[in-house]
């Protein structure tokens, strides 16, 4: 592991590149340490949650192998390991479970909880050696496993009930119900149906349900009603409180995700976007051009989401939908790329960061929506065909993404809100190079002509001297040897310290 001595050189080392510099990311702490015994790490997710004490937990492993859970407050002299698998080869852990108030971890056949803030693990009772693979959201502390049966644990009282030995996959947890597979359980009367079953109930008679989700007070439900003597396909949003329904029959559709502000809640299909008002209790289908698998967020009131322009080759790009005007509005020069469903948006400090493909390399962006244009942030990834899926969080007023290369596991760097601050106006712009990532040579802009037979030191993420070399009398400079990883170059260019930083692919 990285001593603290070490760790402070390198924060020093980035930081005061990042000031002078206007650098928004720093890897000032890596988590695998050599040798590593698994040449692919723990694999191409990053997995975590910020948790109630304002850390974020996340996987990791210091010989790519042996879990152990870690812990960071948006700093590298906050960042630590917490626990970690007995045995040195891993093998112990088959589910880990981030939450907000902890992870959850099955150990062989044992489940315990490890809470935020605490070091020692509980054990959880009357888990019955289960494999349970999906987990709920938590309301009130109250979480929903499923997988062999579907179980209920109470984090607070640290209770266990058995709620069905059927297996099953998938949940969704509301607040008077929950869904998992095609059963619906009902919280206060702690009674299980078929889903098929429930909706006879409102007097809908159906054989096949063809999706279903909850989301709150909200059920929705897609099925197929054959019982009179033309087939209809009907979809449903009920009011589990009120048992009022809404008919939005063709307009939901596929697998369903939920997002909401103050007054609607958004039903969130396979390529439709409805907009569902609480109080009227309406829906209106406001996008039609949703891509699979898309991120979305609420920013400034704009529903941010992932969408195929039909004016511009069904490129899938950044859409943004007026929540108060429901206006359309694809992002300028903001494309995802081929690896959509790798992309991750977050709002921090007021700006727009977002994970697209460009080229051959996963970038994170902050969208300057004054210059309607993306500001490249970071480098996080080479593009090899693999669906890597970086983190990217808000931990205690930082911003935090990972970066994965040479197919190890993800390893944590810190960034400031990307904007120049009155020190870096100050500062020597840096210089202008490509391309990004680099393979065999660098090219300096025509603008930065002066800098041909110029010295050049190169520094390694470790801010140590990786290679001195000489740009030549065509404005290019040899990087090929170098191995994979970020870099920073410094030169003296008429009297004048200057700076340019690259991805060596």
């Amino acid at each position: 592991m990285i001593s603290l001595k070490k760790s402070t050189f390198i924060l020093f080392f980035w930081l005061t590149l990042s000031f002078a510099y206007g650098q928004d990311c720093a890897n000032v702490f890596e988590i695998g340490q050599p040798p590593i015994f698994n040449a692919s790490g723990l694999g191409v997710t990053f997995t975590g949650k910020v948790a109630d004490d304002g850390y974020l937990y996340f996987r990791g492993s210091v010989n790519g192998t042996r879990r152990s859970i870690w812990k960071t407050d948006g700093t590298a002299a906050g960042t630590t390991m917490v626990i970690e698998e007995a045995n040195t080869f891993g093998n112990n852990w088959d589910n880990i479970h981030f939450v907000k108030e902890g992870v959850f971890i099955q150990d062989d056949d044992d489940w315990m909880f490890l809470a935020a803030g605490d070091n020692q693990i509980t054990m959880l009772p009357n888990f019955e050696q289960r494999d349970l693979n999906s987990i709920s959201n938590g309301l009130n502390g109250v979480y929903y496993f499923s997988g062999d049966g579907t179980l209920e644990y109470d984090i607070i009282n640290n209770t266990t009930k058995v709620i069905s030995t059927f297996e099953s996959n998938e949940l969704f947890q509301g607040e008077f119900a929950l869904l998992f597979g095609l059963s619906i359980y009902l919280k206060e009367t702690e009674e299980v149906f078929l889903l098929r079953n429930f909706l006879s109930t409102f007097n809908y008679q159906t054989n096949v349900v063809n999706a279903a989700s909850i989301y709150g007070k909200y059920l929705y439900a897609s099925f197929t009603d054959s019982t009179g003597p033309f087939t209809e396909f009907i979809d449903v949003v009920f009011d589990m409180e009120t048992n009022e329904e809404s008919n939005i029959s063709g307009i939901v559709q596929g697998d369903i995700t939920h997002i909401e502000n103050d007054d609607f809640i958004y039903f969130i299909g396979s390529t439709d976007v409805v907009k569902v008002d609480k109080n009227e209790f309406s829906a209106s289908t406001i996008y039609e051009d949703k891509f699979p698998f898309s991120p979305m967020i609420i920013f400034n009131d704009q529903l941010m989401l992932a969408g195929e322009n039909p004016n511009f080759n069904n490129e899938v790009q950044v859409v943004s939908i007026d929540v108060n005007t429901d206006q359309v509005n694809y992002l300028t020069n903001a494309p995802i790329g081929v690896f959509f469903y790798s992309s991750r948006f977050l709002e921090f400090e007021n700006n727009f960061y977002y994970i697209a493909e460009e080229g051959n390399s996963n970038v994170l962006n902050r969208y300057d929506f004054q210059a309607n244009e993306p500001v490249n942030i970071d480098v996080l990834s080479v593009v090899t065909g693999a669906t890597v899926r970086h983190g990217l969080e808000k931990v205690q007023g930082q911003l935090v993404s990972s970066r994965r290369f040479n197919n190890l596991q993800h390893e944590l760097a810190f960034c400031n809100d990307g904007i120049v601050s009155v020190a870096d106006q100050s500062a020597p712009p840096l210089l202008s190079v490509f391309p990004s990532p680099a393979f065999d040579h660098l090219e300096f802009s025509e603008s930065d002509i002066s800098v041909r037979g110029e010295k050049v030191m190169i520094h390694n993420m470790l801010g140590s001297i990786a290679d001195q070399r000489t740009i030549d009398s065509n404005g290019l400079l040899n990087v090929s040897d170098l191995m994979p990883g970020f870099y920073f170059g410094t030169l003296t260019v008429d009297g004048e310290n200057r700076s340019f930083k690259f991805f060596k692919g």
